[in-house]
């Protein structure tokens, strides 16, 4: 009860009201965020996993102008069954709008750091995330274009995972999954991602290689088009080691990067591309990535 009060105090002081699925799914719409945000990820979660899921917006005079959600009281959710992340968490804010938030997160993405009053982030602060650079060196394109003409004179194929069924791509993502960590970090169970794959078949993105009609490198990627950007998170993928001189781990990454460009460039909107938490051990990242702290609140 004590804790049921507390709530609805930080939720009055800061102006929030509770809202449905509906009025958070229009807010979103109008303003944007990122996938773990998105109403669709958290209407399936609380379907799926029984997950008590409030639904807050904040008004002005003019109308909606912030929605927020709640997880049992949190702005985040972790279970290693399911592949999803709450490592990036944009709001949907309007821009130029500044607001209060009644829940604590630690995963506050750069992007909704700004809209967040009592929030902050610090180049010391553990949590970090990693998103794609913006723009990449002469230099460096042509390292990448290199490696794919290098990867397509070896027999290699590139094929968009828009052709491939959800049993065809929950197939070769735990294959090439497994092949890749070596039973050192377990797969998503095979039927859950069977059923992530289609529910949530219009969002999957990305490219799957192929050498000698075998698939050798695949990232399950998502993506979600808002009014000023679409968002793309890589949540983890595998590939086969014995391609491994062929380059394909950074050959898939740039085929994704030069993809969801290309898409974001054609809709004239911002490409934000994340590449999920970082920490030293993931040193790869930096190459491609700007590694940025992520915010917390502070209430």
């Amino acid at each position: 009860m004590l804790i049921l009060f507390l709530t609805h105090l930080k939720l009055k002081q800061t102006g929030w009201e509770e809202c449905g699925l509906a009025a958070y799914t229009q807010i979103y719409n109008t303003f944007g965020g990122s996938f773990c945000t998105h109403p669709r990820v958290l209407s399936y979660l609380s379907e799926r996993e029984s997950l008590s899921v409030q639904y807050y917006l904040k008004r002005s005079a003019s109308g909606p102008v912030a929605a927020v959600f709640s997880i049992n009281g949190s702005l985040e959710y972790k279970n290693p069954g399911i592949p999803f992340v709450f490592d990036d968490l944009i709001l949907p804010v309007k821009p130029g709008v500044k607001v209060m938030l009644p829940f604590k997160t630690k995963r506050l993405s750069p992007y909704s750091q700004t809209s967040v009053r009592n929030s902050i982030r610090h180049n010391l602060f553990k949590k970090k995330i990693a998103h794609i650079k913006s723009d990449f060196s002469a230099k460096s394109v042509k390292k990448r274009n290199g490696e794919v003409r290098r990867f397509q004179q070896n027999g290699g194929v590139i094929e968009d995972v828009t052709a491939f069924s959800p049993d065809e791509i929950s197939t070769i993502y735990h294959q090439l999954f497994n092949l890749r960590w070596q039973n050192t970090v377990k797969c998503i169970n095979r039927d859950v991602l069977h059923e992530t794959f289609t529910e949530f078949r219009d969002m999957i993105f990305g490219k799957i290689l192929f050498v000698n009609d075998r698939p050798c490198a695949f990232d399950l990627n998502y993506k979600v088009e808002c009014p000023s950007w679409y968002y793309f998170e890589d949540f983890n993928g595998g590939l086969d080691p014995q391609f491994k001189s062929l380059g394909i781990g950074s050959v898939l990454l740039w085929e994704n990067i030069r993809e969801a460009k290309a898409l974001s460039a054609s809709a004239n909107k911002k490409c934000i591309f994340s590449l999920g938490a970082y920490n030293p051990a993931w040193q790869y990242k930096k190459q491609w990535c700007d590694i940025m702290p992520s915010g917390r609140t502070l209430f």
